[in-house]
C-alpha cells in the first residue's frame, strides 16, 4: 500500500482556517521527500462546505467525519474519533498546524497511536537519506534537528513558516463518514470571543512596533512620532507591553495577537521570540533596532541596527524630516 500523509484541517463557520493552505505547502514538501500521498481529514457537525472547499482548492481527497454535536473543538472527541480513523488509515505522517487546537491534539494522538511527536516544525529536508525536521529553540537563538524512528510520526508546523499553497485547477474526492460519539469527560460550554485586532494594525502598510527594549513608557513618544511620518501607519507592540497596560490587547503583534503583513515593519527593542516572529512573517521589509547584536530578530530582518532606540529613532526622524 502506498504510504499516506494525513492532514488534519481546521475550520470555523464553514470556512477553512487560513493556515490550512500552509499545511498543504508543507505536505507537498513532505510528499516529494517520502513519495507519499496526502489526504485531508476534518471533523465536525456541519463540515460539507469546508470539505468541498478543501477538495476544490487542493485537488486532494478529503475524508469528512461528521460528528453530531461537535460544533467546536473538543479534545476528547477529536482524539477518540480521529484516532480510530487513523488507526485504520495507518499514515506515515499525521500533520497539523501548531495552533492552540493542533498543539493540544497532536501529543494525545501520538500517545494513542504509539507515534513520535515533533512540534513547531519550521522546515523539512532530506539529509544523509534521512527525513529531518527543523525547529527553533532557546527563544530563536538556535535551531534543533529531529528525525523520527517510529512507523508513524505526528508533526505540527509553526504558522507563518510555509507560504500559502496555490489553488489547484482540479478537485479531489470527498468521502463522508458519520460517527456518533458523546464525550464522557469534557463538555463544550460555548465559545466566548476575545478582543479583536486593532483595525489600524491589520490594515497598516507601515507598523512601528515596540518591545521590552523601550524600557520606559515615555520612550514610546518618538515611535508614535515616527509612525506619523508615514501614511497608513500605526504602532504595535509585543505581549509584555500589552500585559503591562501600555497598549490595548488589540495592538499586540504575534501568535497570540495579530498576524500582520505590512510593507514595512520596524521592530524597536524587540528581541525576536518565535511567537512574535510568526506574526510578522508576511511583512515585505523588516528593520530591527536592538542593543543586543545577537538578538534573534536580526535573523529575520532585512536591515539590522545595533543601537539604542532612544538615540537612533530621534536621529531617524530628523533624517526623514530633512529628506522631505
Amino acid at each position: 500500500m502506498e504510504p499516506s500523509i494525513a492532514l488534519i484541517a481546521e475550520h470555523c463557520d464553514g470556512a477553512l482556517s487560513p493556515t490550512f493552505f500552509e499545511l498543504i505547502t508543507f505536505a507537498n514538501k513532505l510528499k516529494s521527500a517520502i513519495k507519499a500521498k496526502p489526504i485531508i481529514l476534518m471533523l465536525g457537525e456541519e463540515i460539507a462546505e469546508a470539505a468541498n472547499q478543501a477538495s476544490r482548492s487542493t485537488g486532494l481527497d478529503v475524508v469528512a467525519i461528521t460528528v453530531p454535536g461537535l460544533v467546536s473543538y473538543n479534545p476528547e472527541t477529536c482524539k477518540t474519533v480521529l484516532g480510530a480513523v487513523l488507526e485504520e488509515l495507518k499514515p506515515a505522517h499525521i500533520c497539523a498546524v501548531h495552533t492552540p487546537n493542533g498543539s493540544d491534539l497532536a501529543p494525545s494522538l501520538s500517545v494513542k497511536l504509539s507515534a513520535a511527536c515533533i512540534t513547531s516544525v519550521e522546515e523539512v529536508r532530506i539529509e544523509s537519506s534521512r527525513l529531518k525536521f527543523l525547529r527553533s529553540v532557546l527563544g530563536g537563538k538556535a535551531q534543533a534537528v529531529f528525525s523520527s524512528t517510529t512507523d508513524i510520526t505526528v508533526v505540527t508546523i509553526q504558522p507563518g513558516c510555509f507560504k500559502r499553497a496555490d489553488v489547484c485547477a482540479y478537485s479531489g474526492n470527498v468521502k463522508f463518514i458519520d460517527v456518533e460519539y458523546s464525550p464522557r469527560r469534557i463538555q463544550n460550554l460555548g465559545v466566548r470571543p476575545g478582543p479583536g485586532c486593532d483595525a489600524l494594525l491589520s490594515e497598516a502598510k507601515v507598523i512601528i512596533s515596540a518591545g521590552r527594549g523601550v524600557r520606559q513608557k515615555q520612550n514610546l513618544d518618538p515611535l508614535f512620532e515616527l509612525a506619523g511620518m508615514f501614511s497608513r501607519s500605526t504602532v504595535g507592540c509585543t505581549r509584555p507591553l500589552s500585559d503591562s497596560g501600555w497598549f490595548s490587547s488589540g495592538s499586540q503583534v504575534g501568535l497570540s495577537g495579530a498576524i500582520v503583513s505590512p510593507d514595512l515593519y520596524i521592530a524597536c527593542g524587540i528581541s525576536g521570540a518565535q511567537q512574535h516572529i510568526v506574526g510578522i512573517q508576511g511583512s515585505g521589509f523588516v528593520v530591527a533596532i536592538n542593543t543586543d547584536p545577537n538578538a534573534p530578530i536580526f535573523n529575520h530582518a532585512d536591515v539590522c541596527v545595533v543601537g539604542d532606540i532612544e538615540e537612533f529613532v530621534p536621529e531617524l526622524i530628523k533624517a526623514m524630516a530633512n529628506y522631505r
